[in-house]
């Protein structure tokens, strides 16, 4: 992955950098020291961070859906720190505001960076307007109760008792 350069610009870089990675110690960290930044410009760092808060056990260490599942928080860090687009950190901070975890909001906009690489794995990439009209919609966009599953006929689940799986 290549690195993508923390903004040093941005004012409230120590806030982000607590929000993003609230297991790691940066206190000492000298956020106008250009060699300090450049140590977190490195992206295994910063996953370094991320999968020191997710618990790993036996066989999921090794499993394909946690290094997607991480790499999903690389993604939106870098956004934060790179301030690209400038929409997602404010749209954390709503998220947040109207009550959700921390780590509900990452997921949020880990969901619509997540469409949008699956669309431009299928050869169909979107406009980043359509990313950015997600996030403008958080999180409205992600607590819509999905509809129950149904049978065919119109009834109840076709299997009560057991999720379908989709």
């Amino acid at each position: 992955m290549p690195d993508a350069p923390i903004n040093p610009e941005l004012p409230d870089l120590a806030e982000r950098l607590a929000f993003l990675f609230p297991e790691a110690d940066l206190s000492d960290l000298d956020l106008t020291d250009p060699d300090a930044l450049a140590e977190l410009d490195d992206e295994h760092t910063r996953l370094g961070f991320i999968e020191a808060e997710h618990p790993r056990t036996g066989e999921l260490a090794e499993d394909e859906r946690f290094r997607l599942h991480t790499s999903l928080h690389l993604i939106v860090a870098n956004q934060v720190l790179t301030d690209d687009p400038p929409q997602t950190w404010p749209t954390l901070q709503r998220i947040m505001a109207k009550g959700y975890t921390r780590h509900e909001a990452l997921h949020m906009v880990a969901t619509g960076m997540s469409n949008a690489l699956f669309h431009a794995m299928q050869g169909r990439p979107q406009p980043p307007e359509v990313y950015l009209d997600y996030l403008s919609g958080l999180p409205e966009h992600a607590t819509r109760p999905r509809p129950r599953p149904t049978s065919r006929t119109g009834g109840a689940p076709s299997r009560p008792g057991k999720r379908r799986r989709r």
